[in-house]
């Protein structure tokens, strides 16, 4: 092969792999299924063929890692997230109980409408015939439409007439009696109001009848509730946590500085909404918590267990803690 030959080879080639070098370039971008979607788009026009706007924000610069909050935020104690748990089990279990016992009735299916059956259509004999004398002639005009019956009118009930009596008073002694403004400067007397008995009259005494002597109440006793405001420095908790609010740390510290050789005492609430049972027991559960997270911070800041006395109560918010006098 002369070297004229070999030339013309490598150009054929060339040009031969040259469209499959273009497709390569035109697809490095995209995959098998989008080129053919954008052709299409092309063809289409319009906006469909416009380019997908860029993504909002894309501009934006990137966040700071310096403004992500070092501190763990405030959450409640494992102890409170179990007792919850716990409180949702109970309401599960009571509502499948409930549920078995009396379970709600099926949803009952509503028959679909049917629609109302179409009456045949009646023949007309002007039309019906098959001459060609029926078919040239004009078309036969068409029925008139059935005028609907009249509905009747109820007849309307008769006034019976009024019966006049010999006793009865004309309409003009029934009227009301004209009021008239008292005149400007017209002397007004006192007014003088009935008194009223500070007591009940006497029963009737009907002979051969003893009546019985009136009931006498007397008023229920009230449970021995403690309703003695502790006092102390209060502490506040979120609705339903054990974790103290921050900014806290200084009133406990400046409480663990004054004691001395004393002891602390520190009560606890459970913000409870009823006097039901169950919502004070778990109101208590929610006290006790709180307590001991206010017990836990004050031996942080050195007073020892022994010396910390701590108390629960089912009404109240937040907590309270002070020296034991």
């Amino acid at each position: 092969m002369g070297k004229a030959e070999r030339g013309t080879a490598g150009t054929r080639s060339l040009l031969s792999g040259l469209p499959v070098l273009v497709l390569l370039a035109g697809c490095g971008h995209r995959d098998v299924i989008d080129t053919p979607v954008s052709w299409w788009h092309g063809l289409e026009g319009g906006a469909i063929a416009d380019q997908r706007p860029p993504p909002p924000g894309i501009d934006d610069p990137y966040p700071k890692i310096g403004t992500t909050p070092a501190a763990a935020p405030q959450v409640a104690s494992l102890d409170l997230r179990h007792s919850v748990t716990a409180q949702l089990v109970e309401q599960r279990n009571l509502s499948a109980r409930l549920n078995t016992h009396d379970p709600l009735p099926p949803p009952v299916a509503v028959p679909a409408r049917t629609a109302a059956p179409v009456p045949p259509a009646v023949p007309n004999p002007a039309q019906s015939s098959a001459t060609l004398d029926a078919a040239d002639a004009p078309p036969a005009p068409p029925l008139p439409a059935a005028v609907p019956a009249p509905v009747p009118v109820p007849a309307a009930r008769p006034v019976p007439a009024r019966i006049a009596r010999a006793d009865a008073v004309p309409e003009a002694q029934l009227a009301l009696p004209d009021v008239a403004p008292a005149a400007a400067g017209a002397p007004t007397g006192p007014v003088v109001l009935p008194d009223i008995p500070s007591a009940p009259p006497p029963a009737p005494g009907l002979p051969g009848i003893a009546m019985p002597p009136p009931p006498s109440y007397v008023a229920p006793a009230h449970p021995a509730y403690d309703l003695v405001q502790a006092t102390g420095d209060q502490l506040q908790f979120a609705a339903g946590s054990d974790t103290l609010n921050p900014g806290q740390s200084g009133t406990l510290r400046a409480l663990a500085a004054r004691r001395g050789a004393g002891s602390v005492f520190v009560h606890g609430f459970g913000d409870a909404a009823s006097d039901a049972p169950q919502d004070q027991a778990q109101a208590l559960t929610l006290a006790a918590l709180r307590a001991r997270s206010v017990a836990d911070a004050l031996e942080q800041e050195g007073v020892p267990a022994a010396s910390i006395r701590i108390r629960a109560n089912a009404f109240g918010r937040g907590a309270s803690a002070g020296l034991i006098d």
